[in-house]
């Protein structure tokens, strides 16, 4: 719901495909952005189910009538159809900021853990059938000589080696549209100090 540009800009994606969403990301960030993986509610759940679930933490008590999500705090299994309700739960969350924050955090934190406890399903044998089958349930540019050589980094990675990182917003109203508005020259001295890292 970030506002850019002058509308949210998860419009750009509904607007102009993944190739307008990149475009405005590469915009939004200074970066430019070589690849991408997609995913949508149809194919979300399909994914997770795919892979047998995953383990996740959950920090807060979560009931949400809306997305269907309810959880208590610890570690949980969960199937598609959950973590499709938790990555969507944002009513009567409290950490992270509450509401679509939390959401957010949340989503972050499920695709870590499913990264860190899935990636031995896939090696350089079977990378093509992989991927062909995960292409079911994802749109993405990645090539399988591009995904064979970004496979080695991907099995080497720790969980100390993904930050889930944020830069200061907040609600608020453009004209008509509720949105997540910012500090443009501190947005952009963020996104700086990662691209300099």
């Amino acid at each position: 719901d970030t506002w850019f540009g002058g509308r949210k800009i998860n419009g750009y994606h509904a607007s102009g495909g993944n190739a307008g969403a990149v475009r405005a990301f590469e915009q939004f960030t200074g970066a430019k952005i070589d690849f991408y993986v997609v995913t949508d509610f149809d194919g979300f759940a399909p994914l997770i189910d795919y892979f047998s679930g995953v383990d996740t933490t959950v920090e807060e008590n979560i009931a949400d009538s809306f997305s269907g999500c309810y959880l208590t705090p610890g570690v949980h299994h969960i199937n598609g159809a959950q973590a499709l309700a938790l990555t969507r739960a944002r009513y009567g969350r409290s950490l992270y900021g509450g509401g679509a924050y939390a959401r957010e955090r949340q989503s972050a934190m499920l695709l870590a853990d499913l990264l860190l406890q899935k990636r031995s399903m896939v090696s350089s044998r079977n990378l093509s059938n992989f991927l062909n089958t995960i292409g079911q349930y994802v749109w993405t540019n990645i090539s399988l000589s591009q995904a064979a050589q970004i496979l080695p980094v991907v099995l080497s990675m720790r969980r100390e080696d993904i930050i889930i990182t944020t830069f200061d917003s907040w609600p608020q109203w453009f004209g008509k549209s509720s949105a997540v508005g910012y500090n443009e020259a501190e947005k952009n001295q963020f996104f700086r100090n990662i691209l300099n890292q």
